[in-house]
Protein backbone atom coordinates (compact mmCIF):
# COMPACT_ATOMS: atom_id res chain seq x y z
CA UNK A 1 0.00 0.00 0.00
CA UNK A 2 1.28 3.29 -0.80
CA UNK A 3 1.43 5.08 2.94
CA UNK A 4 1.23 8.36 4.19
CA UNK A 5 2.33 8.97 7.97
CA UNK A 6 -0.64 11.18 8.69
CA UNK A 7 -4.53 10.54 7.29
CA UNK A 8 -5.04 13.74 4.78
CA UNK A 9 -7.19 16.49 6.60
CA UNK A 10 -9.49 17.98 3.38
CA UNK A 11 -11.41 21.33 3.71
CA UNK A 12 -12.55 23.98 1.21
CA UNK A 13 -10.00 26.19 -0.54
CA UNK A 14 -9.99 29.00 1.59
CA UNK A 15 -8.54 31.45 -0.92
CA UNK A 16 -10.74 30.09 -3.76
CA UNK A 17 -13.99 28.25 -1.99
CA UNK A 18 -14.50 27.05 -5.29
CA UNK A 19 -11.89 24.25 -4.44
CA UNK A 20 -10.77 21.85 -2.24
CA UNK A 21 -7.76 21.88 0.16
CA UNK A 22 -5.59 18.81 1.32
CA UNK A 23 -3.52 19.03 4.36
CA UNK A 24 -3.53 23.04 3.66
CA UNK A 25 -3.03 23.24 0.23
CA UNK A 26 -5.21 23.90 -2.86
CA UNK A 27 -5.78 20.24 -4.89
CA UNK A 28 -8.15 19.08 -7.63
CA UNK A 29 -9.74 15.51 -6.81
CA UNK A 30 -9.26 12.70 -9.54
CA UNK A 31 -10.27 9.53 -9.55
CA UNK A 32 -12.16 6.49 -10.47
CA UNK A 33 -13.11 3.30 -9.15
CA UNK A 34 -14.00 -0.54 -10.05
CA UNK A 35 -17.14 -0.59 -8.27
CA UNK A 36 -19.40 1.88 -6.07
CA UNK A 37 -19.52 0.17 -3.30
CA UNK A 38 -15.37 -0.17 -2.45
CA UNK A 39 -15.80 -0.98 0.80
CA UNK A 40 -17.22 -4.41 0.72
CA UNK A 41 -14.12 -5.57 -1.56
CA UNK A 42 -11.49 -8.19 -0.23
CA UNK A 43 -8.67 -6.06 1.69
CA UNK A 44 -6.15 -6.99 -0.79
CA UNK A 45 -8.40 -6.40 -3.97
CA UNK A 46 -8.69 -2.85 -2.55
CA UNK A 47 -5.41 -1.72 -1.67
CA UNK A 48 -4.38 -3.04 -5.50
CA UNK A 49 -6.71 -1.01 -6.44
CA UNK A 50 -6.07 2.03 -4.47
CA UNK A 51 -2.30 1.96 -5.15
CA UNK A 52 -3.39 1.84 -9.13
CA UNK A 53 -5.72 5.18 -8.47
CA UNK A 54 -2.46 7.04 -6.63
CA UNK A 55 0.12 5.93 -9.22
CA UNK A 56 -2.02 7.51 -11.98
CA UNK A 57 -2.35 11.05 -10.06
CA UNK A 58 -5.76 9.65 -8.64
CA UNK A 59 -6.73 11.21 -5.05
CA UNK A 60 -10.53 10.60 -5.21
CA UNK A 61 -13.05 7.68 -4.87
CA UNK A 62 -16.68 7.63 -4.67
CA UNK A 63 -18.49 5.02 -1.98
CA UNK A 64 -22.21 4.45 -1.42
CA UNK A 65 -23.06 2.17 1.44
CA UNK A 66 -24.87 0.08 -0.65
CA UNK A 67 -25.05 -4.12 -0.31
CA UNK A 68 -26.91 -5.16 -2.72
CA UNK A 69 -24.40 -7.34 -5.45
CA UNK A 70 -23.26 -10.89 -5.31
CA UNK A 71 -20.61 -11.39 -2.32
CA UNK A 72 -21.83 -7.92 -0.25
CA UNK A 73 -22.93 -8.47 3.10
CA UNK A 74 -25.90 -6.43 4.89
CA UNK A 75 -25.10 -3.95 7.97
CA UNK A 76 -27.74 -6.28 10.28
CA UNK A 77 -27.30 -9.53 11.73
CA UNK A 78 -28.98 -12.46 10.63
CA UNK A 79 -30.82 -15.04 12.04
CA UNK A 80 -32.23 -17.96 9.96
CA UNK A 81 -32.94 -16.07 7.55
CA UNK A 82 -34.30 -13.06 9.35
CA UNK A 83 -32.65 -9.93 10.08
CA UNK A 84 -32.71 -8.06 13.47
CA UNK A 85 -32.42 -4.34 12.93
CA UNK A 86 -31.13 -4.00 16.53
CA UNK A 87 -28.75 -6.10 15.82
CA UNK A 88 -24.80 -5.53 14.10
CA UNK A 89 -23.25 -8.15 10.83
CA UNK A 90 -20.08 -7.25 12.58
CA UNK A 91 -18.25 -8.76 9.35
CA UNK A 92 -19.51 -5.72 6.98
CA UNK A 93 -18.39 -3.38 10.13
CA UNK A 94 -14.74 -4.49 9.66
CA UNK A 95 -15.02 -4.08 6.08
CA UNK A 96 -15.93 -0.85 6.21
CA UNK A 97 -13.31 -0.07 8.98
CA UNK A 98 -10.59 -1.76 6.57
CA UNK A 99 -11.32 0.73 3.98
CA UNK A 100 -11.60 3.54 5.56
CA UNK A 101 -8.10 3.54 6.89
CA UNK A 102 -6.86 2.09 4.03
CA UNK A 103 -8.12 5.07 1.95
CA UNK A 104 -6.96 7.17 4.70
CA UNK A 105 -2.95 5.43 4.24
CA UNK A 106 -3.54 6.48 0.61
CA UNK A 107 -4.23 9.64 0.91
CA UNK A 108 -7.38 9.01 -1.00
CA UNK A 109 -10.64 11.29 -0.45
CA UNK A 110 -13.60 9.41 -0.15
CA UNK A 111 -17.17 11.06 -1.29
CA UNK A 112 -19.51 8.56 0.67
CA UNK A 113 -22.89 8.38 -0.12
CA UNK A 114 -25.56 7.06 2.47
CA UNK A 115 -28.41 5.78 0.91
CA UNK A 116 -28.17 3.87 -2.70
CA UNK A 117 -32.18 3.52 -3.92
CA UNK A 118 -31.28 0.84 -6.19
CA UNK A 119 -31.11 -1.40 -2.65
CA UNK A 120 -34.63 -0.29 -2.04
CA UNK A 121 -36.20 -1.86 -5.27
CA UNK A 122 -37.01 -4.52 -6.97
CA UNK A 123 -34.75 -7.69 -6.48
CA UNK A 124 -32.72 -5.97 -4.05
CA UNK A 125 -35.66 -5.07 -2.00
CA UNK A 126 -36.53 -8.68 -1.46
CA UNK A 127 -33.07 -9.11 0.71
CA UNK A 128 -33.10 -6.25 1.89
CA UNK A 129 -32.88 -5.98 5.98
CA UNK A 130 -35.33 -3.34 5.64
CA UNK A 131 -37.69 -5.26 4.08
CA UNK A 132 -40.37 -5.92 6.88
CA UNK A 133 -40.91 -9.43 5.63
CA UNK A 134 -37.46 -10.19 6.17
CA UNK A 135 -36.65 -8.84 9.99
CA UNK A 136 -37.85 -9.38 12.93
CA UNK A 137 -38.43 -5.46 14.54
CA UNK A 138 -41.78 -4.36 12.40
CA UNK A 139 -44.71 -5.67 9.93
CA UNK A 140 -45.75 -3.94 7.21
CA UNK A 141 -48.37 -2.70 8.57
CA UNK A 142 -46.47 -1.22 11.41
CA UNK A 143 -43.69 0.07 9.08
CA UNK A 144 -46.09 1.59 6.52
CA UNK A 145 -43.44 -0.17 3.96
CA UNK A 146 -44.45 -3.00 1.39
CA UNK A 147 -42.60 -6.28 0.66
CA UNK A 148 -42.39 -5.65 -2.88
CA UNK A 149 -41.61 -2.62 -5.05
CA UNK A 150 -41.28 -3.84 -8.49
CA UNK A 151 -40.95 -0.37 -9.96
CA UNK A 152 -37.35 1.41 -11.15
CA UNK A 153 -36.18 3.66 -7.95
CA UNK A 154 -37.22 6.76 -9.98
CA UNK A 155 -40.77 6.65 -9.34
CA UNK A 156 -40.29 7.20 -5.86
CA UNK A 157 -43.13 4.35 -4.35
CA UNK A 158 -40.86 3.41 -1.33
CA UNK A 159 -42.31 4.71 1.30
CA UNK A 160 -38.75 4.20 3.40
CA UNK A 161 -37.65 7.65 1.70
CA UNK A 162 -40.97 9.42 3.04
CA UNK A 163 -39.97 8.87 7.24
CA UNK A 164 -38.73 11.88 7.92
CA UNK A 165 -40.39 14.95 10.70
CA UNK A 166 -41.60 16.84 7.39
CA UNK A 167 -43.04 14.20 5.47
CA UNK A 168 -44.73 11.45 6.67
CA UNK A 169 -43.14 11.38 10.04
CA UNK A 170 -42.62 7.61 10.63
CA UNK A 171 -41.10 7.54 13.95
CA UNK A 172 -40.68 3.89 13.71
CA UNK A 173 -38.95 3.32 10.77
CA UNK A 174 -36.74 6.51 10.85
CA UNK A 175 -35.43 5.41 14.62
CA UNK A 176 -33.87 2.42 13.11
CA UNK A 177 -33.25 4.19 10.09
CA UNK A 178 -31.07 7.14 12.23
CA UNK A 179 -29.65 3.89 13.95
CA UNK A 180 -27.82 2.66 10.80
CA UNK A 181 -26.53 6.10 10.12
CA UNK A 182 -25.20 6.69 13.81
CA UNK A 183 -23.61 3.56 13.26
CA UNK A 184 -21.41 4.98 9.72
CA UNK A 185 -20.61 8.19 12.12
CA UNK A 186 -18.93 6.30 14.92
CA UNK A 187 -16.72 5.24 12.37
CA UNK A 188 -16.10 7.78 9.72
CA UNK A 189 -15.83 11.21 12.10
CA UNK A 190 -12.68 10.39 13.32
CA UNK A 191 -11.54 10.68 9.97
CA UNK A 192 -10.82 14.02 8.00
CA UNK A 193 -11.00 12.58 4.47
CA UNK A 194 -14.86 11.71 3.92
CA UNK A 195 -16.96 14.27 2.21
CA UNK A 196 -20.69 13.10 2.45
CA UNK A 197 -23.46 12.43 -0.31
CA UNK A 198 -27.01 11.91 1.18
CA UNK A 199 -28.04 9.66 -1.68
CA UNK A 200 -26.17 8.35 -4.49
CA UNK A 201 -28.42 10.04 -6.86
CA UNK A 202 -32.27 10.81 -5.73
CA UNK A 203 -35.38 12.77 -6.67
CA UNK A 204 -37.41 11.98 -3.98
CA UNK A 205 -38.53 15.39 -1.67
CA UNK A 206 -36.10 18.05 -0.64
CA UNK A 207 -37.31 16.98 2.69
CA UNK A 208 -35.32 14.09 3.24
CA UNK A 209 -31.78 14.93 2.25
CA UNK A 210 -32.51 18.15 4.12
CA UNK A 211 -33.43 16.05 7.49
CA UNK A 212 -29.83 13.96 6.83
CA UNK A 213 -27.68 16.65 6.41
CA UNK A 214 -29.05 18.53 9.73
CA UNK A 215 -29.05 15.24 11.44
CA UNK A 216 -25.28 14.54 10.24
CA UNK A 217 -24.02 17.99 10.70
CA UNK A 218 -25.65 17.76 14.59
CA UNK A 219 -23.70 14.91 15.45
CA UNK A 220 -20.72 15.49 13.65
CA UNK A 221 -20.74 18.92 16.08
CA UNK A 222 -21.44 16.90 19.29
CA UNK A 223 -18.54 15.03 18.54
CA UNK A 224 -16.61 18.21 17.94
CA UNK A 225 -15.81 17.65 13.96
CA UNK A 226 -16.44 19.66 10.99
CA UNK A 227 -17.79 17.84 8.15
CA UNK A 228 -19.09 18.73 4.42
CA UNK A 229 -22.47 17.65 3.33
CA UNK A 230 -24.28 17.29 -0.01
CA UNK A 231 -27.51 15.79 -2.08
CA UNK A 232 -27.29 14.33 -5.61
CA UNK A 233 -30.45 14.85 -7.58
CA UNK A 234 -31.40 12.29 -10.73
CA UNK A 235 -32.62 15.11 -12.92
CA UNK A 236 -30.08 15.44 -16.05
CA UNK A 237 -31.17 19.04 -16.64
CA UNK A 238 -29.29 20.98 -14.02
CA UNK A 239 -31.80 23.80 -14.14
CA UNK A 240 -34.72 21.53 -12.54
CA UNK A 241 -36.00 22.49 -9.67
CA UNK A 242 -35.25 19.52 -7.66
CA UNK A 243 -31.25 21.15 -8.00
CA UNK A 244 -32.63 24.23 -6.33
CA UNK A 245 -32.67 22.21 -2.69
CA UNK A 246 -28.58 22.16 -2.92
CA UNK A 247 -27.97 24.74 -5.08
CA UNK A 248 -29.87 27.86 -3.34
CA UNK A 249 -28.71 26.30 -0.13
CA UNK A 250 -25.81 26.94 1.00
CA UNK A 251 -26.18 26.58 4.90
CA UNK A 252 -27.43 23.10 4.48
CA UNK A 253 -24.90 21.79 1.68
CA UNK A 254 -21.22 22.66 1.65
CA UNK A 255 -21.00 21.41 -1.90
CA UNK A 256 -22.60 20.62 -5.32
CA UNK A 257 -22.32 17.63 -6.82
CA UNK A 258 -23.62 17.80 -10.76
CA UNK A 259 -23.17 13.62 -11.45
CA UNK A 260 -26.33 14.21 -13.69
CA UNK A 261 -25.03 16.28 -15.79
CA UNK A 262 -22.80 14.02 -16.92
CA UNK A 263 -25.00 12.00 -18.83
CA UNK A 264 -24.82 14.77 -21.54
CA UNK A 265 -22.92 16.02 -23.41
CA UNK A 266 -20.82 18.78 -25.99
CA UNK A 267 -21.42 22.44 -25.58
CA UNK A 268 -24.89 21.36 -23.17
CA UNK A 269 -22.90 19.63 -20.65
CA UNK A 270 -20.12 22.58 -20.83
CA UNK A 271 -22.66 25.53 -20.52
CA UNK A 272 -24.67 23.70 -17.61
CA UNK A 273 -21.63 23.77 -15.71
CA UNK A 274 -20.52 27.04 -16.42
CA UNK A 275 -24.34 27.69 -15.35
CA UNK A 276 -24.27 26.36 -12.10
CA UNK A 277 -20.74 28.44 -11.33
CA UNK A 278 -22.06 31.84 -12.05
CA UNK A 279 -25.06 30.63 -9.67
CA UNK A 280 -22.99 29.55 -7.12
CA UNK A 281 -20.75 33.33 -7.30
CA UNK A 282 -22.58 34.80 -4.40
CA UNK A 283 -21.78 31.91 -2.10
CA UNK A 284 -18.68 29.81 -3.76
CA UNK A 285 -18.63 26.22 -3.21
CA UNK A 286 -16.64 23.49 -5.06
CA UNK A 287 -18.80 22.04 -7.62
CA UNK A 288 -18.33 18.01 -7.61
CA UNK A 289 -18.52 15.03 -10.47
CA UNK A 290 -18.05 11.46 -8.52
CA UNK A 291 -19.57 10.29 -11.71
CA UNK A 292 -18.52 10.74 -15.17
CA UNK A 293 -20.16 8.20 -17.76
CA UNK A 294 -19.59 6.79 -20.66
CA UNK A 295 -19.69 2.87 -21.80
CA UNK A 296 -15.95 1.61 -22.13
CA UNK A 297 -16.35 -0.86 -25.56
CA UNK A 298 -12.78 -2.06 -25.07
CA UNK A 299 -11.47 -0.53 -28.64
CA UNK A 300 -10.95 3.18 -27.58
CA UNK A 301 -13.26 4.86 -29.25
CA UNK A 302 -15.87 2.02 -30.06
CA UNK A 303 -18.22 0.91 -27.28
CA UNK A 304 -21.59 2.45 -26.79
CA UNK A 305 -24.72 2.55 -24.72
CA UNK A 306 -27.23 5.25 -23.14
CA UNK A 307 -23.89 7.10 -21.76
CA UNK A 308 -22.13 6.99 -24.86
CA UNK A 309 -18.80 6.34 -25.91
CA UNK A 310 -15.32 6.24 -24.25
CA UNK A 311 -14.47 9.28 -26.13
CA UNK A 312 -17.14 11.70 -24.80
CA UNK A 313 -17.11 10.26 -21.19
CA UNK A 314 -13.06 11.68 -21.84
CA UNK A 315 -14.70 14.94 -22.83
CA UNK A 316 -17.02 15.20 -20.15
CA UNK A 317 -14.48 14.89 -18.18
CA UNK A 318 -12.12 17.82 -19.39
CA UNK A 319 -14.98 19.66 -19.63
CA UNK A 320 -15.99 19.44 -16.40
CA UNK A 321 -12.16 20.55 -15.05
CA UNK A 322 -12.26 23.54 -17.62
CA UNK A 323 -15.42 24.62 -16.09
CA UNK A 324 -14.07 24.92 -12.65
CA UNK A 325 -14.81 21.65 -11.15
CA UNK A 326 -13.43 20.84 -8.09
CA UNK A 327 -13.86 16.96 -8.39
CA UNK A 328 -13.81 14.69 -11.60
CA UNK A 329 -14.28 10.67 -10.89
CA UNK A 330 -14.95 8.04 -13.70
CA UNK A 331 -17.87 6.04 -12.95
CA UNK A 332 -18.11 2.16 -12.53
CA UNK A 333 -17.86 -0.37 -15.68
CA UNK A 334 -20.85 -0.47 -16.05
CA UNK A 335 -21.60 3.08 -16.86
CA UNK A 336 -18.42 4.53 -17.77
CA UNK A 337 -14.67 3.92 -17.42
CA UNK A 338 -13.98 3.21 -14.13
CA UNK A 339 -10.42 3.07 -13.61
CA UNK A 340 -9.36 1.26 -17.43
CA UNK A 341 -6.08 2.43 -19.23
CA UNK A 342 -7.31 5.20 -20.55
CA UNK A 343 -9.28 6.84 -17.60
CA UNK A 344 -5.65 6.51 -15.80
CA UNK A 345 -3.91 8.15 -18.49
CA UNK A 346 -6.37 10.49 -18.76
CA UNK A 347 -6.07 11.51 -14.54
CA UNK A 348 -2.19 11.11 -15.32
CA UNK A 349 -2.23 13.73 -18.71
CA UNK A 350 -4.57 15.89 -16.37
CA UNK A 351 -1.72 16.19 -13.83
CA UNK A 352 0.44 17.64 -15.83
CA UNK A 353 -1.38 19.83 -17.81
CA UNK A 354 -3.31 21.35 -15.14
CA UNK A 355 -0.07 21.94 -13.39
CA UNK A 356 1.31 23.72 -15.96
CA UNK A 357 -0.85 27.24 -14.75
CA UNK A 358 -2.45 28.52 -12.11
CA UNK A 359 -5.72 26.55 -11.90
CA UNK A 360 -7.18 27.62 -8.72
CA UNK A 361 -6.38 31.22 -9.39
CA UNK A 362 -8.29 30.61 -13.22
CA UNK A 363 -12.40 30.93 -14.00
CA UNK A 364 -14.60 29.86 -16.81
CA UNK A 365 -14.31 32.64 -18.97
CA UNK A 366 -16.00 31.01 -22.21
CA UNK A 367 -17.21 34.76 -23.42
CA UNK A 368 -13.60 35.48 -24.34
CA UNK A 369 -14.00 32.52 -26.59
CA UNK A 370 -14.65 34.42 -29.96
CA UNK A 371 -14.26 30.80 -32.18
CA UNK A 372 -13.56 28.08 -32.06
CA UNK A 373 -14.03 24.22 -32.98
CA UNK A 374 -17.52 22.75 -31.87
CA UNK A 375 -18.89 20.57 -29.22
CA UNK A 376 -17.42 21.98 -26.28
CA UNK A 377 -14.25 24.15 -26.80
CA UNK A 378 -13.36 25.61 -23.10
CA UNK A 379 -11.42 28.54 -22.01
CA UNK A 380 -9.87 29.01 -18.54
CA UNK A 381 -8.23 32.12 -17.72
CA UNK A 382 -6.71 34.44 -14.92
CA UNK A 383 -7.57 37.49 -16.99
CA UNK A 384 -4.21 39.51 -18.17
CA UNK A 385 -1.87 36.76 -16.89
CA UNK A 386 -2.91 33.25 -18.02
CA UNK A 387 -5.43 31.07 -20.35
CA UNK A 388 -5.69 27.50 -20.80
CA UNK A 389 -7.91 26.53 -23.75
CA UNK A 390 -9.50 23.11 -24.27
CA UNK A 391 -10.62 21.88 -27.70
CA UNK A 392 -11.88 18.21 -28.14
CA UNK A 393 -11.07 18.30 -31.53
CA UNK A 394 -7.93 20.28 -33.58
CA UNK A 395 -8.89 23.19 -35.29
CA UNK A 396 -7.87 27.35 -34.81
CA UNK A 397 -9.44 28.99 -32.37
CA UNK A 398 -9.47 33.35 -31.72
CA UNK A 399 -9.57 34.47 -27.94
CA UNK A 400 -10.17 38.13 -26.88
CA UNK A 401 -7.73 40.14 -24.78
CA UNK A 402 -7.34 43.37 -23.42
CA UNK A 403 -4.59 44.69 -24.47
CA UNK A 404 -2.66 45.45 -27.72
CA UNK A 405 1.21 44.25 -28.25
CA UNK A 406 1.27 41.82 -25.42
CA UNK A 407 4.10 39.02 -25.65
CA UNK A 408 2.31 35.27 -25.53
CA UNK A 409 4.42 32.36 -24.30
CA UNK A 410 2.25 29.47 -26.00
CA UNK A 411 2.67 25.70 -24.75
CA UNK A 412 0.89 22.92 -26.16
CA UNK A 413 -0.40 19.71 -24.87
CA UNK A 414 -1.26 16.55 -26.89
CA UNK A 415 -4.21 14.77 -24.40
CA UNK A 416 -4.41 11.82 -26.87
CA UNK A 417 -0.79 11.24 -27.29
CA UNK A 418 0.61 12.78 -23.89
CA UNK A 419 3.03 14.98 -25.22
CA UNK A 420 4.11 18.58 -25.34
CA UNK A 421 5.46 20.64 -27.18
CA UNK A 422 7.98 23.30 -26.56
CA UNK A 423 6.42 27.14 -26.30
CA UNK A 424 6.09 28.94 -29.33
CA UNK A 425 6.05 32.85 -28.95
CA UNK A 426 3.01 35.39 -30.67
CA UNK A 427 2.21 39.09 -30.43
CA UNK A 428 -1.65 40.62 -29.53
CA UNK A 429 -2.86 41.88 -32.78
CA UNK A 430 -6.36 43.84 -32.85
CA UNK A 431 -7.29 42.79 -29.64
CA UNK A 432 -7.49 38.97 -29.89
CA UNK A 433 -5.27 35.86 -30.58
CA UNK A 434 -5.68 32.97 -33.07
CA UNK A 435 -4.23 29.73 -32.11
CA UNK A 436 -4.44 26.32 -33.81
CA UNK A 437 -2.54 22.87 -32.83
CA UNK A 438 0.97 22.67 -34.22
CA UNK A 439 0.09 19.87 -36.62
CA UNK A 440 -1.70 22.73 -38.28
CA UNK A 441 0.96 25.77 -39.38
CA UNK A 442 -0.11 28.95 -37.52
CA UNK A 443 0.86 32.12 -39.45
CA UNK A 444 0.98 34.31 -36.15
CA UNK A 445 3.80 32.14 -34.41
CA UNK A 446 6.78 33.65 -34.49
CA UNK A 447 8.98 30.49 -33.94
CA UNK A 448 8.53 27.58 -35.32
CA UNK A 449 7.04 24.81 -32.94
CA UNK A 450 9.59 22.05 -32.81
CA UNK A 451 9.74 17.78 -31.65
CA UNK A 452 7.38 16.95 -28.94
CA UNK A 453 8.21 15.27 -25.75
CA UNK A 454 6.94 13.13 -23.06
CA UNK A 455 4.48 14.80 -20.29
CA UNK A 456 5.71 13.72 -16.83
CA UNK A 457 8.78 11.76 -16.10
CA UNK A 458 7.85 9.14 -17.35
CA UNK A 459 5.94 8.29 -21.02
CA UNK A 460 2.39 8.18 -20.87
CA UNK A 461 0.70 5.70 -23.55
CA UNK A 462 -1.33 6.97 -26.46
CA UNK A 463 -5.19 7.00 -25.85
CA UNK A 464 -7.43 6.41 -28.97
CA UNK A 465 -10.19 7.93 -27.73
CA UNK A 466 -8.41 11.33 -27.15
CA UNK A 467 -7.55 11.64 -30.20
CA UNK A 468 -6.54 15.07 -31.71
CA UNK A 469 -8.06 16.87 -28.19
CA UNK A 470 -5.62 20.00 -27.38
CA UNK A 471 -4.55 21.97 -24.13
CA UNK A 472 -2.93 25.12 -25.33
CA UNK A 473 -1.71 27.56 -22.36
CA UNK A 474 -1.27 31.04 -22.84
CA UNK A 475 0.85 33.27 -20.50
CA UNK A 476 1.46 37.19 -20.81
CA UNK A 477 4.71 38.14 -20.64
CA UNK A 478 4.95 41.20 -21.14
CA UNK A 479 4.86 43.86 -23.99
CA UNK A 480 7.22 44.17 -26.96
Amino acid sequence: MIGRKTAPKLEIYRRNPFYWQLDGRPELLLGGAAIENLYQWPAAELAEHLQELVRCGGNMVGNTMSCRHIGNVWPFARDRGIYNLDAWNEEHWRRFETFLAATAAAGVVVQLAIWDRFDYYQEAWLENPFNPDWNCNYTRKESGLDGVYDQHPSKCTNAFFRSTPLDRNNRLLLSYQERLVDKILSYTLPYDHIIYCIDGETNVTPAWGDYWAQYIRGKAAAAGKSVYITEMWEAWNLADPSHEATLDHPELYDFVDVSANNHLCGERHYHNLVQVRRRLQAAPRPVNNIKIYGIYGGYGNSGSGIHGPMREAIQRFWQCLFAGAAAACFFLPAAGPALNAEAANMIKVAREVLGAFDLFASEPQPDLLLTAPPEGACLLADPGREYALYLPFAGPATIALPEEGWRLELHWFDIGRGLKHPPAYMTVKDYRITIEPPAVPVEAMEVEVGAASPLGTESIEATEAAEDMWVAVLRVRGKR
